[in-house]
């Protein structure tokens, strides 16, 4: 068990290996999300294993994800992926790296038209 602050929602992220919170298991590529209201989180390794714990206060609204963007609706959602693909740097700024830069895959609620259309 991990103490934690009882007011603030964590996150479980596995790195290598697996990791049991409570009775779920999870592993890379997933995470594990507990609500506030909890002053421990049972947290065990099968093995060798790495993790990330998060934590913070609960968002007070609800929250949209899609790719690498966060929002509070659709409609943003659709904002960000047109200022992403248009290489809006007002609000994407260049990051100086020698990666080459990914561009984000359609919305699915974009649809296959030839212009986005929100």
């Amino acid at each position: 068990m991990l103490p934690v602050d009882i007011g603030s929602e964590h996150a479980i992220v596995p790195l290598d290996g697996r990791v049991s919170v409570g009775e779920d298991v999870v592993e890379p590529g997933w995470i594990a999300l507990l609500p506030a209201g909890h002053d421990e989180v049972p947290v065990a390794t099968e093995g060798p294993a790495r993790f990330l714990l998060l934590g913070g206060r609960p968002l007070e609204e609800r929250i949209a994800m899609w790719w690498n963007f966060v929002a509070r609706d659709q409609q943003e959602l659709t904002a960000a992926y047109r200022d992403w693909q248009d290489r809006n740097t007002d609000r994407f700024a260049d990051v100086p790296s020698s990666l080459t830069r990914i561009d984000a895959p359609r919305p699915p609620w974009l649809g296959r038209t030839t212009r986005d259309e929100a």
